[in-house]
């Protein structure tokens, strides 16, 4: 278990998203931890092992992190922006619906208000999105992201279930929404 652990840190892609002073400061925790395992920590319990390997837990996080994310923010970008045009595409819908539908002058004028926020909200999160993939080209693997993959989820999940409430408010029918 311990040698995987020290294989990995010394990848080649590990490498790429860790500096030296990291990798060294897991190794370091990672021979301590062994050390520990044949000796004080040999009848150990769990709750004690568990804790003392979350000394080197904590340490490889973030360098794990931004392993993952290599692959997961370019996958979570192209997703992001499939959806914005999926949901701008239904402002769209909603804007033909108060047109030729049967609402209120009242409901129509709090549709539109609704909808004209969600499209205000999706040109935002989409030009945040390219603002952030315009910083991180300047980041180093080893660096901490300007944008991750769980960032552009939580923000497409906001807007999605916003989106559906407005959908409704408007009585538009979901056919083909893939959120």
């Amino acid at each position: 278990m311990l040698t995987n652990a020290v294989f990995e840190v010394e990848s080649d892609d590990f490498v790429a998203v860790s500096q030296e002073v990291e990798r060294k400061a897991i190794l370091t925790s990672l021979e301590q931890l062994e050390d520990w395992l044949f000796d004080a920590g040999a009848n150990a319990n769990a709750e004690t092992y568990r804790a003392k390997k979350n000394e080197t837990d904590v340490l490889l996080a973030p360098a794990v992190f931004r392993q993952v994310e290599i692959t997961r923010r370019p996958a979570a970008i192209t997703r992001c922006k499939n959806e914005l045009k999926q949901l701008d595409g239904l402002y769209t819908k909603i804007l033909n619906s108060t047109a030729h539908g049967n609402h209120t002058a009242e409901a129509k004028t709090a549709i539109e208000k609704e909808a004209g926020e969600l499209k205000a909200r999706l040109d935002a999160t989409g030009k945040w999105v390219e603002e952030k993939s315009e910083l991180q080209k300047g980041i180093k693997p080893y660096e901490t992201p300007a944008l991750n993959s769980e960032e552009i989820a939580k923000k497409m999940q906001e807007l999605a279930k916003e989106a559906v409430a407005v959908l409704k408010k408007a009585n538009v029918t979901m056919a083909g929404l893939r959120i």
